[in-house]
């Protein structure tokens, strides 16, 4: 984030966590989604258009006990987007 929260403290230079968790409720009760792939991109694409100061994201999503042949506590994705700036990076 170009604010740098973690230099000055400031509430002002990091985006809100409550809108990124009801941002992830939107988009997740907008459509059926057959992959966590899937829902982690739609979130990530939301988020980096709803939050201009987010220069980069890291979205983690992890399924609970998925229903499959092994017997594991969770299984997810990670996906990252960043965003281009012009002259920048």
């Amino acid at each position: 984030m170009e604010g740098r929260a973690d230099a000055t403290d400031q509430l002002s230079d990091t985006v809100d966590y409550s809108a990124l968790a009801d941002l992830m409720l939107e988009v997740s009760a907008s459509r059926s989604f057959m992959t966590v792939e899937g829902l982690a991109g739609a979130f990530a694409d939301a988020a980096m258009e709803r939050f201009p100061m987010v220069v980069a994201l890291d979205v983690r999503i992890q399924k609970l006990a998925p229903k499959m042949a092994a017997e594991v506590e969770s299984c997810g994705v990670r996906l990252r987007r960043e965003r281009r700036i012009m002259g920048g990076r």
